[in-house]
């Protein structure tokens, strides 16, 4: 009785102990059922030895429950929904009348392969990396600083042994990731402020004397001529469009190596009107048919309405007066259609503060990148990655969006990032077929109300059980009622703690989710390197 007494008293100082950081009802049960298993045991036996060695198993499977970060969220979440709503209560079994929606658990998310070795990884769940390893595109909604590079951007570059192509606007992602990168595949950069930057020469794209030249360079300059679709007056910037497309294409068949590229395109469209009425003679005579032709409707066109155009084309493509591009822009040292055929890590790096200016240079980068992905059917071994920062910060781009419905076929897969729904909206008519074409789309951070509606319609309705209480000649009474609500309301949604996310896999329930932090989590020490903010 005495060594039951002493473990008794060791017990009850240890769950005391334990229980001042963990006061949740939730937690007292864990614990509280470990102390009672071990009085039990001091009472019926005197093997001391015994009764520690259960406590402390039982300790250990306490502390792994009541740590269960994934779980925890779960119960906070749930514990939100019913502060919010009222005194309501989840249905349990059938009950499914008004709304079957519901968060997956762990079970849902193996059965969905989602907990496997290989895959974009999206987020955390028990302490495992969820991952994405299906054909399809992904998208992310998340407001600046609220970790999309470390959660997202960063982990998937350290681990996805495919090719990537990156817009890295403040060169993070490059000093983090390239030494890692560098084991497995082969690093270009593209940074017009960087030293040692690789070089890429965007006519190097046109496959002139071919019938696919005048479908190249037309893609080109689409890239290089920003038109909104929803304009109100398209006019001028088409037809500047068209004035960039004749321009190119004469300089890609008729002008020298040294000459043949944008910033000559820029020195053309910037003579005096003499100058370039006699390159318009010159186009005339051209070997191209294309050129001769686009050159004819040039000669005919008012001069008024053709110096309005000219006027567009100049102040669409002033950033190529920049002497640090065009010296990254006259050669190539390496060609797109490499990145699908061997692993290739593309690093586009823009300094923020110059981003709106080089924007058409960014455009140009991605866009033919993606072009490039469909000249051949081959798949590669391993998907490749485009992962596209600040998306909508690139202006409207036909190809992501038509591309979105085909290009998982070829070995891609796009991921974008948006900061909200309005971003999204002002661009692209057909968002919601934007959205609905991500196999994969991801939420934190949302301080959007519009954002987090859309997300809360996407989460669906469940059935609850809402109590009511009255005053009868009885005494009170107590009435239950099955109602519909949303799984998650957009004001919940926006209270989401900062470390956990929400993830809809198409076709599978949604998952409360841990964020990665890559510089914290075991999976990538040793594999990355420390940015110095330079």
């Amino acid at each position: 009785m005495k060594k039951a007494l002493t473990a008794l008293s060791i017990t009850k100082r240890i769950f005391k102990a334990l229980m001042r950081p963990f006061m949740s009802s939730y937690n007292l049960i864990v614990y509280g059922c470990g102390a009672t298993v071990s009085i039990v045991l001091a009472q019926f036996t005197d093997n001391i030895l015994l009764t520690g060695g259960v406590l402390i198993v039982w300790l250990m499977i306490a502390y792994r429950l009541t740590h269960n970060k994934s779980y925890h969220k779960a119960i906070r979440q749930s514990e939100a929904l019913q502060k919010g709503g009222g005194m309501f209560s989840f249905m349990k079994g059938k009950a499914k009348s008004h709304g079957t929606a519901a968060f997956a658990g762990i079970r849902d998310l193996k059965a969905a392969n989602a907990m496997g070795d290989r895959g974009y990884v999206v987020g955390k769940f028990d302490e495992k990396f969820i991952r994405f390893n299906q054909p399809g595109h992904m998208i992310t909604f998340a407001p600046t600083r609220s970790g999309k590079g470390v959660g997202h951007v960063i982990p998937n570059l350290l681990m996805h042994p495919g090719s990537v192509v990156v817009n890295d606007i403040k060169g993070e992602n490059y000093a983090v990731t390239h030494r890692k990168r560098a084991e497995f595949s082969k690093i270009v950069t593209f940074a017009p402020f960087m030293k040692g930057s690789n070089c890429y020469n965007p006519i190097d794209f046109i496959r002139t004397g071919t019938e696919d030249e005048l479908d190249d360079v037309r893609l080109l300059a689409d890239m290089m001529i920003t038109v909104n679709p929803d304009s109100s007056d398209p006019f001028w910037p088409t037809e500047a469009k068209n004035l960039v497309t004749a321009l190119t294409l004469h300089v890609a068949v008729a002008r020298p190596p040294v000459l043949r590229n944008i910033g000559e395109v820029r020195y053309l469209l910037m003579q005096s009107s003499e100058d370039f009425q006699f390159t318009i003679k010159e186009m005339l005579k051209s070997k191209s048919e294309h050129v001769r032709r686009m050159a004819a409707s040039l000669s005919a066109t008012e001069p008024k309405v053709l110096a309005s155009v000219l006027s567009t084309a100049k102040s669409q493509t002033a950033v190529w007066d920049s002497p640090r591009l065009n010296a990254i822009t006259g050669r190539s040292d390496f060609q797109m259609t490499d990145i699908k055929e061997k692993p290739t890590s593309l690093y586009i790096i823009i300094p923020p503060e110059y981003l709106e200016t080089y924007k058409p240079v960014v455009r140009i980068m991605v866009g033919l990148s993606i072009a490039a992905m469909t000249r051949s059917q081959k798949k590669p071994k391993d998907n490749v990655l485009f992962l596209i920062d600040e998306f909508p910060a690139l202006g409207y781009m036909e190809i992501i969006e038509t591309g979105i419905g085909y290009l998982a076929g070829y070995g891609v897969t796009l991921w974008t990032f948006i900061q909200d729904l309005s971003q999204l909206k002002a661009l692209y008519k057909k968002w919601e077929t934007f959205i609905s074409n991500c196999a994969v789309r991801v939420a934190f951070g949302t301080n959007d109300f519009d954002t987090a509606k859309v997300l809360s319609d996407m989460l669906g309705n469940t059935t609850i059980r809402v109590t009511s209480t009255g005053d009868s000649s009885g005494g009170k009474s107590k009435n239950f009622s099955e109602t519909s609500r949303a799984l998650m309301t957009p004001d919940e949604i926006m209270r989401i703690p900062f470390d956990s996310q929400l993830i809809f896999f198409q076709g599978q329930k949604p998952v409360i989710a841990e964020k990665i932090m890559y510089f914290k989590d075991p999976a990538f020490k040793g594999s990355f390197d420390v940015w110095n903010g330079e």
